[in-house]
């Protein structure tokens, strides 16, 4: 079992997608601190702290965002430009999840400070390898053991 990662905000609209992620989460990186919103202004007001998210010791900041392009209520280029502006969040690293496989799209997110772009349906599995690697990469190696047995949603 690998050690856990977190916290994780996972911007994800689709429920069976969100909950395959969880799963995933749960088997491979147990323990890790994990919150779902399921739009990208729930993602935002989660991040800016705004109630009922303003409790830090129960909604504590991600140290990686995984973001769905396609949002029901803002695109999730959107997300990534508030995110590239926000003196507080512009250092999280993101990883782009989505179902879009238009090359135009890679490009515009990591030109919007993306640090990973994967295509769905990819083996949900490699999704923690991603995370991992990302924290390693962007964090340092302490950041992979962080989180406890907390995987919970945004509402």
């Amino acid at each position: 079992m690998d050690t856990s990662l977190g916290p994780i905000l996972v911007v994800e609209d689709d429920q069976d997608h969100a909950l395959l992620i969880r799963s995933v989460f749960e088997s491979r990186s147990r323990g890790t601190v994990m919150r779902i919103a399921s739009t990208g202004r729930q993602a935002l007001d989660y991040l800016e702290g705004i109630p009922p998210y303003d409790d830090r010791a129960e909604n504590p900041l991600p140290e990686v965002i995984i973001l769905d392009l396609g949002l029901p209520d803002m695109h999730g280029f959107d997300v990534l430009s508030w995110l590239s502006v926000s003196e507080e969040h512009s250092d999280i690293p993101v990883i782009v999840f989505t179902s879009s496989t238009d090359p135009a799209d890679a490009r515009m997110a990591y030109s919007l400070g993306a640090r990973s772009y994967k295509s769905k349906p990819a083996h949900f599995g490699d999704l923690v390898d991603v995370v991992r690697d990302v924290l390693g990469k962007w964090l340092g190696p302490a950041s992979l053991s962080l989180g406890d047995d907390d995987i919970g949603e945004v509402s």
